[in-house]
């Protein structure tokens, strides 16, 4: 939960309960991840894990974006002395403090990184690891699944040592608009790659991948 980590953080310093305490944080998220996770346990083998990956990716897509465009558009919240700053600067000055942003507005982070929690907890959080292990082949499985288990902590890496990078570099807006594009190539790798295994043996998925059979709706 890389990317979701840093979007709460970002979502309830940007929102109107940034004053929460930290604990109605922890609890508010823990509780929004038990549910989508629940979704996701009772509807696995009722839709399928295909349909959980495609709508757990158009959630989380929907989300970045959104919080994308609220970073780039929306209103900014005052720096701490900008009150200060308003009392002493003079009347006919060229420079205009920030306008403070409506409680309403400032509700939009929040609800939006509820909804990427919701979407990653609910498919791509733990489904992939169930399919793992029920697609790689059973001779090179404990491999395989060794370097996939390898891969994604380098990546929760990366991104965590690069986060603050890029957004000290290009604002906090990019970060998002990336994890955007990132839930769109999942969208089409899960379509393109991904084979619905509910409902099937082991052989029956092993021999879908040696012959090469690639359908959206397979």
């Amino acid at each position: 939960m890389v990317r979701a980590e840093g979007a709460v953080a970002t979502a309830w310093r940007l929102s109107a309960l940034q004053r929460c305490p930290p604990k109605d944080d922890a609890a508010i998220v823990g509780a929004v991840r038990l549910f989508s996770v629940l979704i996701a346990a009772l509807t696995m083998d009722l839709a399928g894990r295909k349909v959980l990956l495609f709508v757990s990716a158009t959630i989380m897509f929907a989300a970045n974006l959104t919080l994308g465009l609220y970073v780039h558009l929306g209103p900014k919240p005052p720096t701490p002395n900008s009150t200060v700053e308003l009392e002493s600067a003079p009347l006919g000055g060229t420079e205009q403090p920030l306008a403070a942003p409506t409680s309403y507005l400032t509700l939009v982070p929040l609800v939006a990184t509820m909804l990427f929690i919701m979407g990653y907890a609910m498919g791509w959080g733990p489904i992939t690891w169930l399919l793992m292990s029920e697609i790689l082949p059973l001779q090179a499985r404990g491999v395989a699944s060794g370097l996939c288990v390898l891969v994604s902590w380098l990546t929760a890496f990366a991104l965590t040592k690069s986060f603050l990078l890029v957004v000290n570099a290009f604002g906090l807006q990019v970060p998002f608009f990336f994890f955007a594009a990132i839930c769109l190539v999942n969208l089409l790798f899960t379509g393109c790659c991904v084979p619905e295994t509910k409902g099937r043996s082991l052989e029956q998925i092993e021999s879908f991948f040696r012959t090469g059979r690639r359908s959206f709706l397979h």
